[in-house]
């Protein structure tokens, strides 16, 4: 499951913006900042090798898991930075998989959240 931690620059110049921590087996496998709306989810035909990230125009995607993964959807989770900063949006885009955010925490397929 992805967390937030803050991602400082050196120079003050450049805005700051929080990085998304991926974990698996609770090693972390990859990080990212949260600059722009990101999709996650399994690797689609064409896609580079998992654990890699692409910038688009309107959004970027983390290619998360190997096609041959089913348990992660290709669409499986958004993640949107809110306009105040502080906030974040996050939905589950997968048609049949729950997303769990914490131990008592999940959002069922379609649901989306602000924290």
């Amino acid at each position: 499951m992805p967390d937030t931690h803050s991602h400082s620059s050196s120079n003050d110049e450049q805005p700051t913006f929080p990085l998304v921590l991926f974990y698996q087996r609770h090693q972390l496998v990859f990080a990212t900042p949260l600059d722009t709306k990101l999709e996650i989810g399994r690797q689609r035909a064409g896609e580079p090798d998992p654990r890699r990230r692409i910038d688009r125009t309107d959004l970027s995607r983390v290619v998360l898991a190997p096609l041959d993964d089913i348990d992660v959807s290709r669409s499986h989770l958004a993640i949107s930075p809110q306009p105040d900063g502080d906030l974040v949006e996050i939905s589950n885009l997968s048609q049949t998989q729950p997303v769990r955010l914490a131990s008592d925490r999940t959002l069922a397929p379609g649901e989306q959240t602000t924290v």
